[in-house]
């Protein structure tokens, strides 16, 4: 299992909130914003921090995700990303 943080980011679009106003607004380093960019672990309290501040729930900006169906749906996002510039892509058994 992986935590996705997906759900922040459509928060953030739905509030008008980018990602730096919400790094100084919450008080978080540029080093966590990159760990939920690139789906890495995060401290508990700093989800809990960013909770209080847009005043919801830890499921509202975070869910657990089978990794294997994760890297499933990457790989159909980069077969039809090669697939559009004309690469040659192998095909799932």
């Amino acid at each position: 299992m992986k935590i996705s943080c997906k759900k922040l980011w459509v928060m953030l679009i739905q509030r008008d909130i980018t990602k730096v106003q919400l790094r100084t607004d919450v008080g978080i380093s540029a080093g966590t914003v990159s760990k939920f960019n690139k789906g890495k672990e995060v401290v508990l309290s700093v989800l809990l921090r960013i909770c209080d501040y847009l005043n919801c729930d830890i499921g509202d900006v975070c869910e657990a995700v089978c990794v294997k169906r994760l890297s499933f749906v990457l790989y159909i996002f980069y077969a039809i990303t090669y697939r559009s510039k004309g690469h040659l892509c192998v095909s799932m058994r």
